[in-house]
């Protein structure tokens, strides 16, 4: 096996650098349907989340997870942009414009790295508060034992009168 200068190896962890670039960036555009998918729905259907009887606590979750959501779209934002600049060095590298024997950039960088992280937990907790919010508001669920069985009212027509007899001629 011929030995292989250590600048061109790199071009290898190049390759790999921008795979794991790609997939960070792919991560975040998920994240950013699901959580625009999510607030969609939830802001389409809210009166019927609130119901005719609204509760203060399932209103203020779903209201805070709305603002997660739209954190995570920033964050997600931020990351895509990382990804970019990375993805960018990543190229100037491929191209001879930058020296090959430097590290090669990664999904672990930082311009990618915290973004990432503050998209993935913002995105937890949002979720984690919709649910919530779905619990707080649905109705509560009575045990067998202790409801009482239903009442039926049953109403029924009066029977038909009789029909008197034919009246008999007593002249014979």
């Amino acid at each position: 096996m011929a030995l292989v200068p250590s600048w061109a190896r790199s071009t290898n962890s190049v390759s790999k650098s921008a795979q794991g670039l790609a997939a960070a960036s792919d991560v975040a555009k998920q994240i950013i349907t699901l959580s625009t998918g999510v607030v969609t729905v939830t802001v389409a259907f809210f009166e019927k989340i609130e119901g005719s009887s609204p509760s203060p606590l399932a209103h203020g979750l779903i209201v805070a997870s709305w603002i997660l959501f739209i954190l995570t779209i920033l964050a997600a934002v931020v990351t895509l942009m990382g990804v970019t600049t990375r993805l960018d060095v990543v190229d100037q590298t491929d191209n001879g414009e930058k020296d090959p024997r430097r590290p090669a950039p990664s999904a672990y960088d930082n311009p990618v790295r915290g973004p990432a992280a503050a998209m993935v937990v913002l995105f937890v907790f949002a979720m984690g508060l919709t649910a919530a919010a779905g619990v707080f508001r649905a109705p509560p669920v009575s045990s067998p034992a202790s409801a009482a069985p239903p009442t039926v009212k049953v109403i029924c027509p009066a029977p038909p009168l009789p029909t008197p007899p034919p009246a008999r001629d007593e002249r014979r």
